[in-house]
């Protein structure tokens, strides 16, 4: 009989949600479904299942094991030739050894835990007043605001902003790594309930765009998929004010992505806790093993076969002197079974010492005193994060010195992913000078010999900005150059075609790209005085010359 039919016939038959129904910011109706909580624990081990988890993963190991035996042989028999606790007191000790490393670690992961649950948000309450909780306290169907540099606690669905057409700029960097922003948007429909678009400015603050009483009186139902791991897509719809509208992927906000560039979202959390779709894609801290820790295992495997083996030739070779003077060995079992099998355990307890019992507690001190000089390491030191490395496993610290192969599908995985605007073609004319590193590089091997033609005294506008050609400057600047029309088409395709979202205003001005590519071609277009700095769902604002220019969105080709 399988689990899963025993499981049915001893509780009745699971129930597995298929679709889910949310009535939006009315708990009473929610819970009956009984949906997840916001609490997320990530640890390893409980208080109380550390001992036998931790026992259970240390006996993995071969050695453990083997002196398991050997300590069981020396306390409860007589056989043994040393003392009863020469072996169970060292393997205690390293059995201790071992659980504590594994409890800091896990213990980091609590703290961890406590932080992110702990987190702070506002909740519209049933007085129809916001309401500072933590994230562990809300629940689906809630109605919770986020405000600019915040993460999302759960999975949202969008409502409103205090962006023009409930626009939000989101930062996905812990779901898939992307760092260049994303855009969400809600229905018009609710944003326009909520907000009074007349109101809403690109600088306006919450008091000036926001409606408390809209959001009072806002009441929907969310009908949607059951909580699964897909991150990029949703299907759902929301009932409000009589209709149905489709929900897709675009009103969806996920756990663990950050609100940028908009002062607040508002929305009704769909899925929380491990309903949420980046949790579902997590899985629990994983028992790892080194290439070092599974080839010390084969090497004791093989010392103990010459171990066995010596306690096999030796009880043989005891038992045939024994027989050949039997009568005068009157005291030993009259049995050649007996008489082997307790000469077998003697010398496996006297030949113990061939397996090294300190090996492994060794190997983990060595481990955590690496994983501190990691964290304390000023090489990896990040200026711009203000952050230092962080070990939080040091089971695998040996395997960072023997990556032999690394495959990876894009340069930025392996450098510093940085792109300089040097050079261009426009018109069948080359602008431009100086070479890159790699062109210097190609050079050398070929023996050829590259003179640098940049001015070194020229210093970048911008880090992404290194082109050195004042022919470019003045044809683009020139009424009378004969390609200065096409110069301007050039530079305008740079400020234009493009998914590059502007973050802050000017000097501090950001631009959020998919790739460094994007973010230098937009930054050279700024630096020839084509500075975009505005983006809507429909149009794209350019600053050409100091005077604004809408350019209208048709398509976007991703």
């Amino acid at each position: 009989m399988s689990l899963k039919s025993f499981l049915t016939k001893l509780f009745g038959k699971v129930k597995v949600e298929e679709t889910r129904t949310i009535v939006i910011n009315n708990r009473e109706k929610n819970r009956v479904h009984k949906f997840s909580e916001n609490f997320v624990r990530t640890t390893r081990y409980r208080w109380w299942d550390f001992i036998p988890k931790n026992l259970l993963e240390q006996f993995h190991r071969l050695a453990n094991i083997y002196f398991l035996i050997i300590s069981a042989l020396q306390v409860f028999t007589d056989l043994s030739p040393t003392g009863s606790y020469t072996t169970i007191g060292p393997l205690l000790l390293i059995l201790t050894v071992s659980a504590i490393k594994e409890a800091i670690e896990d213990f980091a992961r609590y703290r961890s835990d406590v932080e992110t649950n702990n987190r702070k948000l506002f909740l519209l309450n049933d007085k129809g007043e916001w309401e500072t909780v933590t994230w562990k306290e809300i629940e689906t169907g809630d109605i919770v605001k986020i405000v600019n540099r915040q993460y999302f606690p759960a999975d949202i669905c969008l409502i409103a902003t205090s962006e023009p057409l409930g626009m939000a700029y989101i930062e996905t960097s812990n779901l898939d790594g992307e760092t260049n922003l994303k855009i969400r948007q809600s229905l018009l429909e609710t944003n326009e309930f909520v907000c009074d678009p007349k109101k809403i400015t690109e600088l306006g603050s919450l008091s000036e765009n926001f409606d408390d009483s809209n959001i009072k009186k806002f009441e929907g139902v969310i009908g949607c998929e059951a909580p699964n791991n897909r991150l990029n897509t949703f299907d759902g719809y929301l009932e409000f004010q009589g209709k149905k509208f489709s929900l897709t992927s675009q009103q969806i906000l996920l756990r663990g992505a950050q609100l940028r560039q908009t002062k607040w979202a508002i929305g009704s959390v769909v899925f929380a806790g491990y309903d949420t779709k980046v949790v579902r894609n997590s899985s629990k801290a994983p028992s790892k093993r080194s290439n070092i820790e599974r080839r010390t295992n084969y090497f004791i495997v093989v010392i103990l076969f010459l171990l066995v083996s010596l306690c096999i030739l030796s009880s043989a070779i005891q038992v045939i002197s024994v027989y050949t003077t039997v009568d005068q060995s009157w005291y030993l079992p009259k049995t050649s079974g007996q008489l082997f099998a307790q000469t077998f355990a003697t010398y496996l307890i006297l030949l113990s010492t061939m397996v090294p019992i300190s090996l492994y507690v060794t190997l983990e001190v060595v481990k955590m005193c690496q994983a501190f000089h990691i964290n304390w390491d000023l090489g990896m030191y990040d200026d711009e994060s203000d952050k230092y490395a962080l070990t939080r496993s040091s089971g695998l610290n040996e395997e960072l010195g023997q990556v032999e192969y690394i495959f990876s599908d894009k340069t930025g995985t392996l450098t510093q992913n940085l792109m300089e605007f040097r050079k261009c073609s426009v018109g069948m004319v080359k602008y431009g000078r100086g070479t890159t590193e790699i062109g210097r590089a190609a050079a050398f091997r070929s023996g050829i010999t590259i003179l640098d033609d940049t001015d070194p005294k020229w210093k970048k506008p911008d880090p992404m900005f290194n082109f050195q050609d004042q022919s470019f400057i003045q044809a683009l600047r020139d009424p009378k150059h004969p390609d200065q029309k096409i110069i301007r088409e050039f530079v305008t395709l740079l400020a234009v075609c493009h998914t590059v979202v502007p973050e802050g205003q000017g000097d501090s001005l950001i631009y959020q790209a998919a790739s460094p590519d994007e973010a230098a071609l937009v930054a050279a277009a700024k630096c020839f005085n084509f500075k975009f700095h505005t983006r809507t769902p429909k149009s794209i604002t350019v600053s050409i010359d100091g005077v604004d220019k809408v350019f209208q969105i048709l398509n976007v080709l991703e």
